[in-house]
């Protein structure tokens, strides 16, 4: 009740904002990126309809808008409307020049459309402009995971740790690959150090418990197992009555 309230008397203001001055590129900017939260609190696609219309207004206003442009390729994005999404973002890369903000907001739209040596691409190009972007590094790093090339993958996610270390996500993510290359051991400690930063991912327990059977330590394994288990991996029970008696 107090978001509504909240939220109607935003509206409101900007409404009366509107009738007094109808060519305020700003206001209907604002109205939108308020039409966007309420999307997010109510996933009522008809905010998220408001929201385009009020930001497509802004950009008929303002054609140079360059932060409504870019917002609106993230809405057509999180729409899967990727074509206007392309639009947007290779107007603001060829009318502005390059920036690595453009390139990782690209990139993710190529990968979307699993279009990966274009997403690749794009994700370094964002890397060269700024070398500190971890979007682009933990991206980039995915699809060399998923293509199997493991150095590069490793490459990317020891990156993403330097400039993150306190994901528990990038230590998991890493733990996979380091597995994947044979080396147990980086794997482990990567495993514990996602489950020090995070004790309540059941896939964390699930993976490590998976190495802790690899390497013939059961009790460990089962422990793990159970605890994936009771955050709510279900489908582990079976495989616990087999393994874990």
């Amino acid at each position: 009740m107090e978001n509504n309230r909240h939220y109607q008397d935003a509206l409101n203001f900007y409404d009366r904002l509107i009738l007094k001055n109808q060519n305020s590129d700003i206001i209907y900017y604002r109205r939108a990126l308020l039409y966007q939260k309420m999307f997010s609190t109510y996933r009522d696609r008809i905010y998220n309809e408001k929201s385009i219309s009020d930001i497509s207004n802004a950009i008929a206003i303002n054609p140079n808008f360059k932060d409504a442009i870019f917002d609106r390729s993230i809405i057509y994005r999180n729409s899967n409307n990727s074509k206007l999404a392309l639009e947007d973002i290779d107007y603001l890369i060829e009318t502005f020049g390059k920036s690595a903000k453009y390139f990782t907001a690209r990139g993710l739209i190529y990968k979307s459309l699993d279009s990966l040596k274009l997403a690749i691409g794009d994700f370094t190009s964002a890397i060269e402009l700024d070398d500190t972007l971890s979007i682009s590094y933990v991206n980039r790093g995915q699809i060399y995971t998923t293509q199997k090339e493991w150095y590069k993958a490793l490459k990317d996610l020891s990156k993403v740790i330097e400039l993150k270390p306190n994901k528990s996500d990038y230590y998991y993510n890493r733990a996979f690959v380091y597995d994947q290359m044979g080396d147990k051991m980086n794997a482990l400690k990567d495993y514990n150090k996602a489950i020090d930063l995070s004790d309540t991912e059941y896939d964390y327990f699930l993976n490590r418990g998976n190495l802790f059977y690899k390497l013939h330590q059961t009790e460990k394994a089962c422990n793990d197992w159970e605890r994936a288990y009771n955050l709510g991996h279900v489908s582990l029970k079976p495989y616990l009555d087999f393994h874990c008696k």
